[in-house]
């Protein structure tokens, strides 16, 4: 007997795409004025709550094999190159 499978087609087709929706909301967390540099990834989780965790620690580590995020254990935060663009205001918000 086969059971009937649900899939959210919208996360899994989110997923299968690497959805760049998913980085940009990440790295516009670590561009905010508000909040210090490093985040820890459960901050993170909580303030873009309408993304998967799993999506988002698949985005932090495309992320940091680009040089754009630094990771250290469960501390996360943009790169000085990301950091030096915006001040420049080379990364329009």
């Amino acid at each position: 007997m086969t059971l009937p499978c649900k899939i959210n087609l919208a996360k899994f087709w989110a997923r299968a795409t690497r959805d760049p929706r998913v980085e940009r909301a990440i790295i516009l967390q670590f561009l905010r004025d508000d909040h210090e540099h490093r985040w820890s990834r459960a901050e993170l989780e909580v303030e873009i709550s309408n993304i998967e965790p799993l999506d988002i620690n698949d985005a932090l580590a495309r992320l940091d094999q680009n040089g754009i995020v630094q990771i250290s254990g469960e501390s996360v935060w943009a790169s000085r190159a990301v950091r030096r663009l915006d001040e420049l205001r080379l990364i329009a918000i």
